[in-house]
């Protein structure tokens, strides 16, 4: 009956496919419970994961999900891409004379990363503002206009970095005159800065450098190999504080160098809708408070319209049995209607076997 619903396509394994994607670090129970709903009706899942924190026991875990055919994804080591939390002392230091290496922090275990800048980039926005506390404000409706979420402002009288609001999960941001700021790597700030101009820097204009992105592909691939894991072949951005990076950078770097073959959250011109580095995804999951019917027709929708598609989750529930059942019933409405589930890799491989046919 996929057909029906999909413009008459017989499934196979290029055809429009459902990802369902569950990010972030939890306990082996919870990931099991999920992979064993969707495996039960032939499905696999996608686990976004953060391998710098992960314990022994989450290691045995993610094995025993891959060896049932579960996908494990590069969701980089600490939930970001400017912060390198390694093993030892000894290894952050090995990163003092690295050109991206800010400082270290956290019993010298923390690496804390600088971006690479445009400050004429042409999507940059210059007005004139002020801070006080670690509050910037300004009269000019263009500072209003250019705020979001993650995104970045450079100051010029202190070379300093920061970053507006920072929600991470309440969905209350809000483009204000006066806006609560964070340091570039999101933790609230009380600095002041007298008036003067500041550089609210597009999203392309503040990136990780491709040394960088190095490091992290490196800690992220030798961390998967040495428990056992197959090497990661898609990399999840991490959410919060940070902005989207260019898509050809990270082809450049974790697809050319690396072997990885799909990326999600990117921005950069000559960036295609739904194509492997920046693979759509929508969050609208159990955990966003939607009903099964709801998460369905969402799907269909875009599966309709010739693309694959994804679901994310953080399993975010006070109500655990609830969300479960739930996920048992889609699970049921996806085999009852024969819309296919793959992983982020398996898409991205069919993508590239289909262009090579053409």
């Amino acid at each position: 009956m996929f057909g029906v619903f999909l413009g008459g396509s017989a499934y196979a394994r290029s055809a429009p496919s459902l990802v369902l994607r569950f990010d972030d670090n939890k306990s082996v129970s919870q990931w099991r419970e999920v992979a064993e709903i969707f495996e039960a009706v032939g499905g696999r899942c996608s686990f976004a994961v953060n391998s710098a924190t992960l314990s022994e026991e989450q290691w045995d875990g993610l094995r025993e999900l891959s060896a049932h055919g579960h996908e494990i994804m590069d969701h980089t080591g600490q939930h970001a891409v400017f912060k390198l939390l390694l093993e030892s002392s000894e290894a952050a230091e090995r990163y003092r004379k690295a050109e991206f290496f800010d400082h270290v922090e956290s019993e010298g275990l923390l690496v804390l990363c600088r971006p690479e800048i445009d400050l004429m980039h042409s999507g940059n926005v210059r007005v004139t503002a002020c801070m006080t506390n670690g509050v910037c404000r300004s009269d000019d409706p263009a500072f209003v206009n250019a705020q979001r979420f993650s995104r970045k402002f450079y100051v010029p009288a202190t070379k300093r970095i920061y970053g507006f609001g920072k929600d991470c999960g309440g969905n209350l941001f809000k483009r204000e005159p006066s806006q609560k700021c964070s340091d570039f790597w999101g933790r609230w700030t009380t600095d002041s800065f007298a008036v003067g101009e500041i550089v609210i820097l597009d999203d392309e204009a503040v990136q990780p450098s491709k040394d960088l992105l190095r490091a992290q592909a490196r800690t992220t691939l030798s961390r998967f190999r040495t428990h056992g894991l197959p090497a990661p072949r898609t990399w999840i951005r991490p959410g919060g504080w940070e902005t989207p990076i260019d898509w050809r950078r990270m082809k450049s770097v974790y697809g050319d160098e690396f072997g990885y073959v799909v990326a999600d959250s990117t921005c950069g011109q000559g960036l295609a809708p739904y194509s492997p580095w920046c693979y759509r995804s929508d969050f609208a999951f159990f955990d966003m408070d939607k009903n099964v019917d709801e998460v369905y027709k969402r799907a269909v929708e875009v599966l309709n319209k010739g693309h694959s598609f994804s679901y994310v989750s953080h399993q975010w529930t006070a109500d655990r049995t609830k969300y479960l059942e739930q996920c048992r019933a889609l699970a049921r409405k996806l085999k009852e209607y024969g819309v296919p589930m793959t992983t982020y890799a398996h898409i991205a491989e069919a993508s590239a076997r289909s262009c090579q046919n053409r």
